[in-house]
């Protein structure tokens, strides 16, 4: 620069990613003097941060024509509303998302329904998988899911009635017999479903049951629990 020379400096600010706030010191450097503040910078790049709590979910074994539901948390670390859609036609045919779409606020989590329902009309399946199905992000990066569960025949051998009755939005119980065939103990997780949605909810037990080994006696109870909340036609749960 030329002697009382005047040369104007413009600072352009295009942010790729998020940024938290920022303050930022700019140096100007004229030997041999030692670098003397020549402005600062003040500055904030909002954004969407969309995660998936899990990128798999698993169903295990599922008997055809029933339906299993889990949950799965979408996290908002972005400081911004974001809005979200699955692309469902890919996995409908076995699993359903719920909200399969909608928005999540800034700084909050939204927990959605992934159930697994495999036909009573196709046969069984041991490898039923959707890879990487995407969830459209909008104004941000998609995310990615996968989706698994086997399908099986109901095993009609083992299988034990029980028949409930009680009046709406009272609750019934009733018990069934776990036997153990084995020489160590058994901790299992029962899970329980319905043919359909109208009573999906009606039923319920305990996530998880401590079957003693066969030398310590080697059964254990199971109790489930009825409470409807509409009046149902007569129904059998197999177990």
């Amino acid at each position: 620069m030329k002697p009382r020379e005047v040369m104007p400096v413009e600072v352009r600010f295009n942010p790729k990613v998020r940024l938290p706030n920022f303050n930022l010191d700019v140096q100007l450097v004229v030997e041999p003097n030692e670098p003397r503040k020549l402005i600062s910078l003040h500055g904030v790049s909002h954004g969407i941060e969309l995660k998936l709590m899990d990128e798999v979910v698993a169903f295990g074994s599922v008997v055809k024509g029933s339906r299993l539901t889990k949950s799965l948390q979408l996290s908002n670390f972005g400081d911004v509303k974001a809005y979200y859609k699955w692309d469902s036609k890919q996995y409908s045919k076995n699993f359903t998302i719920s909200p399969e779409s909608g928005y999540i606020n800034p700084n909050s989590n939204l927990d959605l329904e992934v159930t697994f329902h495999p036909s009573k009309a196709e046969k069984a399946d041991s490898d039923i998988r959707y890879n990487k199905v995407p969830c459209v992000i909008k104004g941000g990066d998609k995310l990615e899911l996968t989706l698994m569960g086997k399908s099986v025949e109901l095993d009609t051998e083992t299988t034990q009635e029980l028949a409930f009755a009680t009046k709406v939005r009272q609750t019934t119980k009733q018990s069934i017999t776990i036997e153990n065939t084995e020489d160590k103990e058994w901790t299992i997780n029962p899970t329980i479903s319905t043919e359909g949605d109208d009573a999906k909810g009606y039923f319920s037990g305990k996530s998880t049951l401590v079957v003693p080994p066969k030398a310590a006696g080697g059964k254990a109870e199971y109790e489930v629990a009825y409470t409807p909340q509409t009046m149902t036609k007569t129904r059998k749960v197999k177990k």
